[in-house]
């Protein structure tokens, strides 16, 4: 069964002709590489289904195996057939040299000379790893190799036929042409560092390219942390200054329930006050019921039923109170309650030089506490 693996080249020179020298290239390893079911001709499944294939290092390192890649082809990209003599010349970009070594699980061709310049500008652009092209023997028994791992068949008989350049090999990227040296007129990669733009290998940019991502990213948590601690900050401030103003309200709330508290002395004026205007309404209005009803509300009342034609919807409280007052007066003179009346007592001039001292005293007292209600609460219990 012709297969193809793909593996390494490593260390780079060149000769004064140009050829580019390649030493201690890997070329090949052992244990489990995947392929497709159809890359190894079977027809009793999906083409594409992965078919885990054991290389045990004594098929790999075996000395027949080993020699078979000696001083063999190598070929940019694999071609459609095995190279033989009647291709060879299309064909061939280079050769491998005649010592074939191990080294741990790889296998390692001394040199790979690459004497064709396209193939040799194809490495310098990133072609860099390395396929074998050999024949060998499949026997589908699953098993489990010594490393632990799966495996669905075991690949003996291996004889190897060319070594090809691919972009990307079955081999993975330990099995690739690498530098050692500078290339002879290979293109360098630019990388720019706080700035300043240098020269470097492509490993070496790489490299640097990863520091400065990883540098990048280090950086941005460090901003994203920076910035989630000041909303932390911020949502503490306000949580400050919010239970502030909590506390504030309260305490003006406080304060003015201080201010305002009903002492004993205000809740019986407060008494006296709403008993004065009860006892005018309910000499004046038919029926009177006071409750539910505030001062306010009663005094309107008194008010709108001695003024039957009267609009009192747009009338100040003082405005109400004042016509309350003139009401109360007659009532309180055993006199008219209606307004045309109560405005002619109020004109009614009183000759009080005409009454005893113990009349006025008396007319005073009655006076005074008649008209208690008519005080602010706020000056009555001063």
């Amino acid at each position: 069964m012709y297969l193809l693996d793909k593996i390494n080249i490593s260390k780079r020179s060149f000769t004064d002709e140009g050829f580019l020298i390649v030493k201690d290239a890997r070329i090949a390893r052992s244990g489990i590489q995947e392929y497709f079911a159809g890359e190894l001709g079977l027809t009793d499944r999906d083409p594409f289904d992965v078919i885990k294939v054991y290389r045990p290092e004594s098929e790999v390192f075996n000395s027949d195996s080993m020699k078979s890649f000696s001083n063999k082809p190598v070929t940019n990209n694999h071609p459609e057939q095995l190279v033989d003599s009647t291709n060879a010349k299309e064909l061939t970009v280079g050769h491998s040299s005649e010592n074939i070594s191990k080294d741990g699980i790889f296998l390692i061709a001394d040199t790979l000379t690459i004497t064709d310049s396209e193939s040799i500008k194809d490495i310098d652009s990133g072609k860099k790893e390395l396929s074998n092209g050999y024949t060998s023997d499949i026997e589908f028994t699953a098993g489990v190799n010594d490393a632990g791992e799966n495996y669905d068949a075991i690949q003996t008989q291996i004889k190897g036929n060319h070594i090809a350049i691919v972009k990307k090999g079955r081999c993975g990227s330990e099995c690739k042409i690498t530098d050692e040296l500078k290339l002879k007129g290979s293109a360098m990669k630019k990388i720019l560092i706080d700035g300043i733009e240098y020269e470097a290998t492509d490993q070496t940019a790489q490299a640097v390219n990863k520091i400065m991502a990883d540098a990048e990213t280090a950086k941005k948590k460090a901003e994203d942390a920076e910035e989630e601690l000041a909303k932390e900050k911020e949502a503490k401030e306000k949580m400050k200054t919010d239970h502030k103003a909590t506390i504030d309200t309260m305490q003006a709330k406080v304060d003015d329930a201080e201010a305002n508290k009903v002492t004993p002395e205000l809740l019986d004026t407060l008494v006296i006050k709403r008993t004065g205007v009860i006892a005018v309404a309910s000499k004046v209005v038919k029926n009177f019921d006071a409750k539910g009803k505030d001062c306010e509300t009663i005094r309107k009342e008194v008010v709108q039923d001695q003024n039957k034609d009267l609009d009192l919807t747009d009338k100040s409280i003082d405005y109400i109170n004042g016509r309350f007052d003139l009401i109360a007066d007659n009532v309180s003179a055993g006199k008219s309650s209606t307004l045309n009346d109560a405005f002619k007592t109020h004109a009614s001039n009183v000759n009080d030089d005409e009454l005893s001292d113990s009349e006025k005293a008396r007319n005073k007292s009655m006076a005074d506490s008649r008209d208690l209600w008519k005080k602010p609460v706020n000056a009555v219990a001063s």
